[in-house]
């Protein structure tokens, strides 16, 4: 809520952008006024010329447009008919390749290739004419699927309509295992007496030895090239109704706007003074320029016939003539139009600025009213939807199954929760808050101990752990393990977070290694949850004091309103979103098998840590499918979490490097096969060894406990039925070599 000194600056202030407006509405008023009447004047004079050129030019410049399509069409078609046929062969090749690949272990190869024909054999395409034939190294036909006869026969021999022996170019190719494009002359259809030029293109098939190839006659691929490029010239319509016409030499009409008069003949045609403009269209296309413009009458969708202005280009290689125009009629009525609208806009536009100078003063007012009223609600709603997950993230805090702690940089408490109290068999959180971890440790910290509490205050290193013992309220002591994160605020060290357990129970059992993994997992948590949420409540901060700096001095408009509300509502979903994922994540209720996909699976684990990568500026690359399986989710997103953090450390030590981990999972054989990879340089020879070994770490005793990697073996190999390898692996990634581990998770989907 704003307070009331608040409100009487705003009150205040919105008006001043009243006053703003009624002196800038004179000034507008008076340049407009000026600036329109020397503008209308100019344009009056300079429309009758400007429209005639612009006319003549654009009737030109559309005729150029198509005669240049026409070219391009017409210099592509071979190109167009080879990747054409290429494209269709190598389609048929990868249908034999299926088909080989899916048979090769239960069918003969005979058995394959007559599967091979029967497919191939019943693709017809191109209105019929297109099919795929099939030779062997011996030139005998093996499919023929229009000409059967010629199947199982030796062509060797064959020649075309000039003698040239085509077939033993085919069998060139296979001996070469290659592919190849060829021209010859064939017969079409029944017609044994005149021959027509056909490219064809041959590919090898290595696994039956043979060649799969298709053909095209060059004159049915022009030929229905010509007729799609007439379709979409007759289709074509320009702008004021004018369109394009094509004619031939003979004076037939090929495309136009008009479909009922494509196919005639117009050579003959006069206009109403007796001039045969078709024939003046020839002769201009026949001069040297193969252009030009004309004049003549011509009625089209009307009656009366009225002067039109053509302009035609030869397109000699199919003797075309392309042409369009514009009518009189219409050039004078726009000149007439536009000398009219001039003069009326000058007018209206007077009146209009000094109604609007009038009631924009109004509006504004009204608007920055609604604007304060809308801003004000709305901030306060969104002020209190950011309170309400400070309050989740706070009831999370507390609820905790995991003693949590809060302590500045004495070591005393500043905020505990609940299962801290009562592990020390405090009464209240007053005592404890009185204290500091000197004051409930057995004994005094060790040398090494402070070491390590002084390195993270220092931001030398920014999670350590140790086990010790320590005191309850009653003098009694107990075995205790704890995990503590550096918490700082605009890059200086503010908190130490820590989480606390009582091992002394368990420490003797395996699943200790489980809660020893899960307190690691759980510190990390905690900085990456203040981490995560330490740029977002800024840029929330940011936005909403701008909107009140910008409502305060009337200069918020409804763009940037919209814009900024927006941006905090995303925010805080984000935030939502963050708190739900930790919650799923620390849930001790959520040990049973389901299903999930693999994608929102490892989204759902880099959103656990990513303010960690972002700090050590590593970049993520993916290469996920899209697989549903049944399996323990929080194990997975452990297991996961444990090589990403093994990684995230090893990278952290590589200087002037570019710093990246592969995430790369696909389905195999019915396994979920998952690597992780990084360019860290890779583990030592002398411990790859020994990595999956309980307790075995690189690390600095106070950063490591060894045993993340240890329980994500036990895990997959006990729970998952899979089993988990390592190994360093040299590869190259956008034309740069790397080295680094890889660890490849393979997973039974059946489980």
């Amino acid at each position: 809520m704003l307070h009331n000194s608040e409100k009487t600056i705003l009150f205040i202030i919105r008006y001043i952008p009243l006053l703003f407006i009624i002196f800038l509405s004179i000034i507008v008023t008076f340049i407009i006024e000026f600036s329109n009447k020397k503008f209308m004047e100019e344009n009056i004079a300079q429309t009758s010329k400007r429209f005639v050129k612009f006319h003549n030019e654009e009737i030109q410049e559309e005729v150029e447009k198509v005669h240049s399509y026409i070219k391009n069409e017409q210099i592509n078609s071979i190109d167009e008919l080879k990747k054409e046929i290429k494209q269709r062969v190598y389609e048929a090749h990868a249908i034999a390749t299926r088909i080989y690949e899916d048979n090769k272990t239960s069918k003969s190869k005979q058995e394959i290739q007559e599967l091979i024909k029967t497919a191939l054999g019943s693709i017809i395409y191109n209105k019929g004419r297109g099919y795929f034939f099939i030779d062997n190294e011996e030139g005998i036909g093996i499919l023929q699927p229009l000409n059967r006869h010629l199947e199982n026969v030796n062509k060797l021999e064959f020649t075309d309509a000039k003698g040239y022996q085509f077939v033993k170019t085919i069998v060139e190719t296979i001996k070469q295992k290659s592919e190849r494009y060829d021209s010859y002359y064939w017969y079409k259809g029944g017609d044994k007496i005149n021959s027509y030029e056909k490219i064809s293109f041959y590919k090898y098939f290595e696994p039956l030895n043979f060649a799969i190839g298709t053909g095209e006659y060059v004159d049915d691929f022009l030929n229905e090239m010509k007729e799609r490029i007439l379709k979409n010239v007759s289709n074509t319509k320009l702008n004021n109704n004018s369109y394009i016409f094509i004619i031939d030499y003979k004076g037939n009409i090929l495309a136009h706007l008009q479909k009922d008069k494509i196919g005639k003949n117009h050579l003959n045609n006069q206009d109403k003074e007796g001039f045969y403009f078709i024939r003046e269209m020839l002769k201009i296309v026949s001069s040297d320029m193969k252009q030009g413009f004309l004049s003549y009458y011509y009625s089209t969708f009307e009656k009366t016939p009225f002067k039109k202005t053509t302009f035609v280009k030869s397109f000699e290689q199919w003797k075309w003539i392309i042409g369009t125009g514009y009518h009189d009629k219409d050039l004078n009525e726009i000149i007439k139009k536009e000398t009219k609208r001039f003069k009326d806009k000058y007018e209206e536009e007077y009146a209009l600025i000094l109604t609007i100078g009038i009631s924009s003063t109004f509006f504004f007012l009204l608007l920055s009213i609604l604007i304060s009223k809308l801003l004000e609600k709305r901030l306060t709603s969104y002020q209190e939807k950011i309170k309400m997950e400070e309050m989740e993230f706070k009831n999370l805090f507390e609820t905790s199954d995991v003693g949590l702690a809060m302590t500045d940089k004495e070591g005393n408490f500043v905020k505990i929760n609940k299962k801290f109290i009562l592990m020390l068999g405090f009464e209240t959180k007053d005592e404890l808050l009185k204290k500091s971890w000197e004051d409930i440790i057995d004994g005094k910290f060790t040398q090494e101990e402070k070491k390590s509490i002084k390195l993270l205050q220092e931001g030398k290193v920014e999670n350590i752990n140790f086990e010790r013992d320590f005191k309850r309220a009653d003098k009694t002591t107990f075995d205790g393990y704890l995990n503590a994160t550096a918490f700082k605020v605009n890059k200086e060290f503010k908190y130490i977070l820590s989480s606390f357990i009582d091992i002394s129970e368990v420490k003797q059992k395996d699943n200790l290694l489980a809660q020893q993994s899960k307190m690691a997992a759980m510190g990390e948590m905690l900085a990456n949850i203040a981490h995560q949420w330490r740029q977002p409540l800024s840029a929330i901060t940011t936005a909403s004091s701008g909107l009140k700096v910008q409502n305060a001095i009337g200069v918020i408009n409804k763009n940037d309103l919209d814009t900024s509300l927006d941006f905090i509502k995303d925010t805080s979903l984000y935030l939502s979103s963050t708190i739900e994922d930790f919650r799923d994540f620390f849930n001790p209720e959520n040990k049973e098998s389901e299903d999930i996909n693999i994608q929102d699976l490892v989204t759902q684990t880099l959103n656990l840590i990513l303010a960690q990568l972002k700090n050590k500026e590593i970049e993520i690359i993916k290469d996920i499918d899209n697989i549903q399986i049944n399996i323990l989710k929080n194990e997975l997103i452990q297991i996961l979490m444990n090589i990403l953090n093994n990684a995230r450390d090893a990278l952290s030590e590589r200087l002037n490097t570019r710093r990246l981990i592969f995430i790369k999972i696909k389905e195999k054989n019915r396994c979920l096969v998952i690597s992780i990879k990084d360019n860290a340089g890779g583990i030592p020879k002398n411990i790859i060894d020994r990595i999956f070994e309980p307790y075995f770490t690189t690390k600095h005793k106070s950063q490591g406990t060894g045993i993340g990697l240890y329980m994500a073996d036990e895990i997959v190999k006990k729970h998952m039925n899979g089993k988990i390898k390592v190994k360093n692996q040299e590869f190259e990634f956008e034309n740069k070599k790397y080295k680094g581990a890889e660890f490849k998770l393979i997973i039974p989907m059946d489980n």
